[in-house]
């Protein structure tokens, strides 16, 4: 599955823009190996845009089911939930 087409890296952007990008977006990845607190998952599921993230500890205590969850690890999974 290539995406590179489809993904657009637009660098650095300020915290008062991320609302318009959350909501020009299809969904938010975060397949982080560590969170403390994965705000930015939080804002883009308040915008009504879906996540998947990892099933890592901080993830499944603060987004919950809010999410779909998957093993960041196994590259089949992740891709199985697009």
């Amino acid at each position: 599955m290539e995406i590179e087409n489809d993904l657009i890296f637009v660098g650095i952007a300020e915290y008062k823009f991320m609302p318009y990008f959350y909501n020009a977006s299809m969904c938010v990845v975060n397949l982080s190996d560590y969170e403390g607190s994965p705000m930015t998952t939080v804002e883009a599921i308040s915008c009504g845009i879906p996540a998947i993230c990892s099933n890592r500890a901080s993830f499944t205590e603060i987004v919950g089911d809010k999410a779909i969850l998957v093993n960041a690890k196994n590259e089949k999974e992740v891709k199985d939930k697009f």
